[in-house]
């Protein structure tokens, strides 16, 4: 096969075939510099104290006692325009801190432990309370607190395996404008709808 049919099949594959897309909503998943840059390819070489996240049984590769800390800081700014009246409207600008600890421990050869703790969800949406999509959210909010103790056991050089808990903590809070239609009053305020839960 020669070049330009190669490039060919390959742009008609991007353009004919059918894609799916899923959407990760407030799923966050950039809890360390090494991962986020190697495009989360980081589970196979885990060589630092995330393993505790990206890959537990990898802390066996790692001597001592090690620790590792950061943050990463959000700034989204969205709009939305409507495909009826062309009107744009700008969600409220927000700033989110998310913090993340990873401590690993080598007991001897074949055992090792850690701890991490981190936020897989921490971000929210607030729109204006008179915009078009006020029946569906006003403002949207979904954040976790993990707490992952772990294990991890070397069977032989070439294979380790891991155990670990999860301990979280979950905030869920929701608001939407409410439509007493057909009766001729205004909308009522937010309803709001707000949940904690611990796993």
């Amino acid at each position: 096969m020669n070049v330009r049919t190669f490039i060919f099949f390959l742009v008609a594959s991007f353009l004919l075939i059918p894609s799916i897309s899923f959407g990760g909503g407030f799923l966050l998943y950039n809890h360390d510099v090494s991962a986020s840059a190697c495009g989360l390819a980081f589970t196979a070489q885990a060589d630092n104290p995330s393993a505790v996240l990206y890959n537990p049984a990898a802390i066996n590769r790692l001597e001592g006692t090690c620790f590792l800390s950061g943050a990463t800081f959000i700034a989204p700014f969205t709009s939305f325009k409507s495909a009826s009246t062309g009107k744009e409207t700008d969600m409220e600008d927000h700033i989110y801190f998310v913090p993340n600890i990873y401590i690993t421990h080598k007991f001897n050869d074949k055992l090792s432990g850690g701890i991490g703790l981190f936020s897989l969800f921490g971000l929210a949406t607030e729109w204006p309370n008179d915009w078009e999509g006020k029946y569906i959210s006003t403002f949207a909010s979904l954040k976790s607190v993990y707490l992952n103790p772990v294990i991890s056991w070397q069977v032989n050089p070439q294979f380790s395996t891991a155990i670990g808990l999860s301990f979280i903590k979950s905030d869920i809070e929701q608001k939407k404008a409410v439509s007493f239609w057909p009766l001729p009053v205004p909308d009522g305020s937010n309803s709001s709808t707000k949940q904690t839960s611990y796993g």
